[in-house]
């Protein structure tokens, strides 16, 4: 059986994941070694130290597919040893991620990290087998594998006062 654990961040205030609200406007930078574009069935493949970037938003991987029926992108594949992601937030904070696998389903504003799973954000840290990250309600969900072991583990950092400046 799978258990799911929501990590509500909105309600923890120093976990607020809110990312850069101007990403989705800017257009998508993407370096490779190597291309495979087929236009008839909207994927593109990318293969060799690659990069994706839009606005704050960075990927990278060893290869990554991106699918775009009607020239939207609706879907990006990274896959790595490990992918990686960050992204800058609105209060200026980055979240970082690695996983074997990243997917990115544009139009939904979800992103799915697989396999070796390690998330940071405000010095807090996830770990565990799935994540799914929504980036519409700030949440974060986070399940063991399926085998039963590779649990999810967290650190969460203690809040720290703010040292006032004379």
């Amino acid at each position: 059986m799978n258990t799911f654990f929501l990590i509500s961040l909105t309600l923890l205030h120093s976990f607020q994941v809110l990312a850069l609200s101007t990403d989705r406007d800017q257009p998508l930078h993407i370096e490779s070694d190597k291309l495979d574009i087929d236009d008839q069935k909207g994927l593109s493949v990318y293969q060799g130290n690659v990069h994706v970037r839009q606005g704050s938003m960075h990927f990278y991987a060893e290869e990554i597919s991106i699918e775009h029926p009607d020239k939207t992108v609706t879907k990006l594949l990274a896959i790595g040893q490990p992918a990686q992601f960050k992204q800058q937030q609105d209060n200026q904070e980055e979240v970082r991620a690695t996983a074997q696998e990243i997917i990115w389903l544009a139009d939904q504003d979800l992103l799915f990290f697989q396999k070796k799973v390690h998330v940071w954000q405000s010095g807090h840290e996830f770990r565990g087998e799935k994540m799914e990250y929504n980036l519409k309600n700030d949440s974060l969900k986070a399940e063991k594998s399926a085998n039963g072991t590779g649990r999810v583990h967290v650190i969460i950092q203690p809040d720290t006062p703010s040292q006032e400046h004379p």
